[in-house]
């Protein structure tokens, strides 16, 4: 006996009542069936229609899914690995789950309809989403928009938000522009992709999520941050209530305004981080909060070749004098907001991590 032909030997055996060979396939199979040849049984079974085969080999694939190789796990119809899933016996973090669940349907995608989307994504399968994943099932979702957004505050559209701005870093490094060589993940089946597709995948959803994946993502990286202060009692009382008016402020302006806007990420001012709007030449303005008082910071072109600056003024007026805060290199596209390598200048550190365009 081998793993080939056991399991239609099993079926002959037990169709035509052939007792002692059904017994001795049984007694080989129960030594045989591990996490690394359940995936072929549950294939050889199908095709002999053995339904409690499929379910036991089934069973095993679901107490160690973790270890199952994604070669195999692919070459499972989306059914079956709905079984698998959806087992009382499935031994996997939701985290680790949404990766390999990701991994798959980048690879049987063409198969995919609402009803498996929805059952391959559903809060009881799958209750968090790893952030690395996010923004990946949010691009995947928008072909199927009734799966997204079911669920309330449990729709895979919520969790996918929600994971990219409890590890706004990750959802920084994948979205930000890579002045480094391309880093490779490993990819299914001997492929590869870039961290760049997941710039690409971010920048083609459409405007209004991005919005929200950012105000989230900025919120949470606020409450992170050093907020720069020494610690006193009453200097952190100002801080909490800068960040609060801030961004009540930002929320408001950002989704009420149709300009085009740029997301300032990672600074160490933060009512500095959020949404900026465009107010025309080249000027992007976020009322905010900021030491106790009300502020208006700018994102606009300096007098040299290519440069752009981050400047406050006191209070919302016109006219009243500007400090700069932060630069960003010298020598760019005049017409592109530079979206890496800015530097201090009378701001606190660290300098934005990113500026990102919102298109």
């Amino acid at each position: 006996f081998n793993t080939k032909n056991a399991a239609a030997l099993r079926y002959i055996s037990n169709y035509f009542d052939v007792r002692d060979l059904y017994g001795k396939v049984v007694k080989f199979m129960e030594s045989d069936l591990t996490i690394k040849t359940a995936p072929s049984y549950i294939l050889a079974a199908e095709a002999v229609m053995d339904k409690e085969l499929v379910n036991i080999a089934s069973t095993v694939c679901a107490e160690s899914f973790g270890q199952m190789s994604m070669e195999k796990l692919v070459k499972l119809q989306p059914k079956v690995v709905l079984k698998i899933i959806s087992s009382p016996c499935m031994n996997i973090e939701s985290e680790a789950l949404s990766m390999r669940i990701a991994q798959y349907t980048r690879i049987r995608q063409s198969e995919l309809t609402d009803e498996l989307f929805f059952e391959f994504t559903q809060p009881k399968v799958m209750r968090h989403i790893a952030p690395s994943e996010a923004v990946y099932f949010l691009s995947l979702g928008l072909q199927y928009p009734r799966v997204l957004n079911e669920g309330g505050e449990l729709s895979l559209k919520c969790r996918c938000i929600a994971a990219c701005a409890s590890s706004w870093a990750i959802l920084a490094q994948d979205i930000a522009p890579k002045q480094k060589p391309k880093k490779q993940r490993k990819g299914i089946l001997n492929r590869s992709y870039t961290m760049d597709d997941e710039t690409i995948r971010f920048k083609t959803l459409p405007e209004e999520l991005q919005v929200e994946v950012l105000q989230a993502a900025l919120l949470s990286a606020k409450l992170d941050m050093d907020n720069g202060c020494e610690g006193s009692v009453a200097s952190t009382t100002v801080v909490d209530k800068d960040q609060q008016l801030s961004d009540e402020l930002y929320l408001y302006n950002a989704v009420s305004s149709t300009a085009p806007k740029i997301a300032v990420f990672g600074s160490g001012i933060p009512p500095l981080n959020g949404i900026f709007i465009c107010t025309g030449n080249q000027t992007y303005e976020k009322d905010a909060y900021w030491k106790g008082k009300p502020v208006t910071f700018l994102l606009h072109k300096s007098l040299k070749r290519g440069q752009y600056r981050i400047s406050v003024k006191d209070g919302t007026e016109d006219g009243q004098p500007l400090t700069t805060l932060y630069s960003s290199p010298i020598g760019g596209d005049s017409d592109r907001v530079p979206e890496v390598g800015w530097q201090k200048e009378n701001g606190i550190e660290p300098p934005p991590a990113f500026v990102s365009t919102l298109r």
